[in-house]
This record gives C-alpha cells, structure tokens and sequence, in this order.
C-alpha cells in the first residue's frame, strides 16, 4: 500500500459494546477539525489516532509510514508514533513552574528535539511566563503552555482535544491566532476536536464531519454553507460570526471604527493603535435584517449588504449575508425566524442592510 508524504493517513475500525466507529480520511499540513455532538466518536478517532486505543482492524501512515495495520500486526507504540497530544484537562504538573512543564514533554519522546526551544517560546509568547508557578496562571496562559510541551517534543503532528471549549471568546481567539502561527511556522498537520460550529470556522482549513461514528463528510471550511445537509440545526445554536479587521480609528467616546471585508463597523472598545490587526465576534442572533437603510436608530452599525444563501434548520433560519461584493466567501450569518423570513419575504440575491449594536461586537486584539 502506497502512503503520502506530510499527510495523516487511515481507514479502521472500533467496535464497543455500545458503539462503533468506521472512519477513512486524509489529513493534510493545513488544520482540520473533527466535528460532531457529544457521542460521534470524535474522542475515540482522537485517540485511535494517538495510539491510547488499539483499532480492530485497518491500517493507520504518518509521513508515508505505517503506524498501524491489522493484516501484518504491526501497531506502533505510542512513543515511537511522534505525536503531540494536548489533552481537554491540559494534565499540566501544578508541582512545576512553566519551564519545567515544558522540558517535561520531552521525556515521553523517543525523537531528538527538531524544534529548538526558543522558537516555540517565541511563536506562542510565553517567554514572560517561563519562571511562574502554573497555578497562577489564567486559562488562555495554561493552554499555550500545554501547547509548548506537545511541540516540544517535535512532533510530525499536532492532536488537540477541545482547544477553545474551556476559554472566554476573548482567550478563544487568542489561541486561535497561536495555533495558526504554530502550523505556519511547523507545516505539519493539526487536527482539533470541537463541537462549535462557529469555532471550527474560525480556525480550520477543513472540517472533518462524523455522525454515530461514521464520517459524514470532508470538506473545506469555506464549503460549510454549501453543505447544510452535513450540519444538523443544534450545531448552530448560539453560533458566532468571527471576521479579522484594522483598527480605523478610536474614538473619544470609548468606541473604536474598525475595517473588515470592505466594510466599517462601529464597537465599543478603547486602549487600541491605528491600524492595529484585531478580530471581531458577532452571535448571529444579534444581527437584526432590514430591507431599507435604517437612519434614525440608535445602532451604530448599518451595514449593506446581499443575501447568498438562506438556509432552514429545525427551529430558525439561517441567513448568510456576503460583505465584499468581490469576495463571496466572506460573510456574516444571521439568525431569525421562520416568522421573519416570511415578513420580510426575504430572498438569495436580495439587498439589504445588517442592523448591529457596538455593544454587540466583541473586539480581540
């Protein structure tokens, strides 16, 4: 069997009591996350991966060799797998300062370091943290740390289960940020398991999609709204717009202006520079729709814009409105109702104008 070279590699097979898992995929240099509710076999793919669980059947390649397969009984060691793993409950030593958590990692590798430690300190900015205790550490500073001990140990692939699920939205895109500077500097794979629609696309390349464990679908993130059949409507419950902008200007009043997609949006913030990169989140159940511009309100924010695409779940409508007339893959999603989508009588290539409080817009720097 012929494998590929800087890819994750699989098809097997686990059977429990209970539960089954059939998956076959590919996984390349870019971040893919496994996605599905609680019981879709994310966690045991994860670790079928990993090697914390023996597979009944298949084979499993990294890098164009073979890690597992059923037919010549071959079924590397964890150890000898060069994997990181950065576990949901991060399994940090509370006895060690952040330096010595780090270096610890290495004592599970077989591997010689290939990542000198400086350039991971540097990429993950924990270069102030080296010498403090980890329990005084905030959440966001706790998972770069974890991180650092998985890279550490110069891994040919990066496993994370549930990254962002314990952090505030404002930690969330800061870890984002990190994980993307970790996967351009060490092009190698980075799969995460999350149950967030709205995180996956923010930080992914692609999602990988199971269901009762069969995988569903893999697509690219930009393929989500062309694929709704893969999403079920509880996936989009309480679902967040994520877009990186500029800082236009701040303003006197404790608002700042900010660009993004072509597009000025007004929110409340203070403390930032002129030009100044940040991302903004907006729960898709904040943005109201108008089929008129709205002058005389007191949102800051009305925004042009044109429907792409509405998309029905179960129990609301989701209303994907593109932001740069030259970009169709940049787009706010807004949630309404069924009642509301009859009212406005509301359809794909209509124009219209998006209704958003700065109060309603989170800025991250």
């Amino acid at each position: 069997m012929t494998h590929s070279k800087n890819i994750l590699e699989f098809e097997f097979s686990k059977k429990f009591d209970d539960f089954s898992l059939n998956c076959k995929g590919k996984f390349d240099t870019g971040i893919t996350a496994i996605f599905g509710p609680s019981g879709s076999g994310k966690s045991t793919l994860l670790n079928c991966i990993m090697g914390f669980t023996n597979p009944d059947a298949g084979y499993l390649s990294l890098n164009g060799i073979e890690l597992y397969n059923s037919e010549t009984k071959l079924n590397q060691k964890l150890e000898n797998r060069n994997m990181g793993y950065v576990f949901q409950d991060l399994m940090l030593f509370p006895n060690m300062n952040v330096e010595k958590n780090i270096n610890y990692g290495q004592k599970f590798s077989n591997n010689p370091s290939r990542i000198p430690t400086e350039n991971i300190i540097q990429t993950l900015k924990i270069s102030p943290l080296m010498k403090r205790d980890i329990r005084n550490l905030s959440g966001g500073e706790m998972q770069r740390v974890a991180l650092a001990r998985a890279l550490k140990t110069s891994p040919r692939i990066l496993l994370l289960d549930e990254p962002l699920s314990a952090l505030d939205a404002n930690l969330r895109t800061t870890l984002i940020t990190y994980l993307k500077s970790v996967n351009k500097y060490l092009s190698i794979p980075i799969v995460c398991i999350s149950h967030s629609l709205s995180d996956v696309i923010s930080f992914s390349d692609s999602i990988y999609v199971l269901r009762e464990g069969q995988n569903i679908g893999h697509i690219n993130t930009i393929q989500t709204q062309t694929y709704p059949q893969l999403f079920s409507s509880n996936d989009f419950e309480g679902f967040e717009n994520i877009l990186t902008g500029n800082i236009i200007s701040q303003n006197s009043d404790s608002s700042v202006i900010i660009e993004s997609n072509n597009k000025q949006f007004v929110a409340v913030g203070s403390e930032f520079k002129e030009d100044q990169k940040v991302t903004l989140v907006i729960n898709a159940s904040d943005i109201l729709i108008a089929t008129e511009n709205q002058i005389n309100i007191s949102a800051r924010n009305s925004i042009e814009s044109k429907i792409v695409k509405i998309q029905e779940t179960h129990s609301n409508v989701l209303v994907y409105c593109q932001l740069d007339k030259n970009n169709s893959e940049n787009y706010l999603a807004v949630q309404i109702t069924f009642d509301a989508l009859k009212k406005l009588n509301l359809l794909e290539g209509q124009k219209i104008y998006l209704i958003i409080k700065a109060s309603s817009i989170l800025v991250n720097k």
